[in-house]
């Protein structure tokens, strides 16, 4: 009996436990449906959200393709213009070519004349060069000849200068030497007189004397 008693208490805390978990599914579910439904309804705004920016994005592409169309027609319109100037301008730019070559074939002429032109004034530049190198070498050694001559020149010039200075310090000393002898020859001929007047003194004295005797 106690057994009994303890398995219907076991089954009645395992039904009671099976009751709790089937309310806690439940609100479980409860809860799982009501974000289920949360997340369909976010779904279905962002599904309109995008559905609308892809309305608004086909609307500008229409937009967008209507303009390139206009502008694809202007395009053409320009590129037709353009395409006929350029047919002119192809037109009278030929014959300005044919000009162009004109004058061009004209200065290619001038330019091998005065290539010709240069060339012989090359050759004459060059051959006035060699005559005027040639004449600068006969001057280079006329001006050593000379500078030669010049040397051998100064040189006699010093030997003869040398020679004169030596023959008048000779002729110095001849005149130095003959101004002492005529200065002692003067002193002699100066004592002999002074004598010879000191001697006619006293004679004269003497004959003074004489007579006054």
């Amino acid at each position: 009996y106690q057994r009994i008693e303890h398995q219907g208490g076991m089954l009645q805390s395992l039904a009671m436990e099976v009751r709790t978990s089937a309310q806690g599914l439940g609100v479980l579910r409860e809860r799982m449906e009501q974000d289920l439904w949360k997340t369909v309804l976010k779904g279905e705004a962002a599904m309109l959200e995008k559905e609308s920016a892809l309305n608004e994005i086909q609307r500008q592409r229409e937009k967008l393709w209507a303009q390139r169309e206009a502008l694809v027609a202007s395009l053409q319109q320009e590129l037709s213009a353009e395409q006929e100037r350029m047919a002119q301008a192809w037109k009278g730019a030929r014959d300005d070519w044919e000009a162009l070559k004109d004058e061009h074939n004209e200065l290619r002429s001038q330019l091998s004349q005065r290539a010709v032109d240069i060339d012989r004034l090359q050759q004459r530049v060059a051959s006035e060069m060699a005559d005027a190198v040639n004449q600068l070498q006969a001057e280079r050694q006329l001006i050593a000849q000379e500078r030669n001559m010049c040397r051998d020149e100064r040189s006699t010039l010093s030997r003869s200068l040398i020679e004169h200075r030596s023959d008048v310090i000779k002729q110095r000393e001849k005149i130095f030497t003959s101004m002492e002898e005529l200065a002692a020859q003067k002193e002699r001929v100066v004592h002999a007189s002074t004598l010879e007047g000191a001697r006619l003194d006293q004679q004269k004295r003497s004959a003074d004397l004489l007579l006054k005797n």
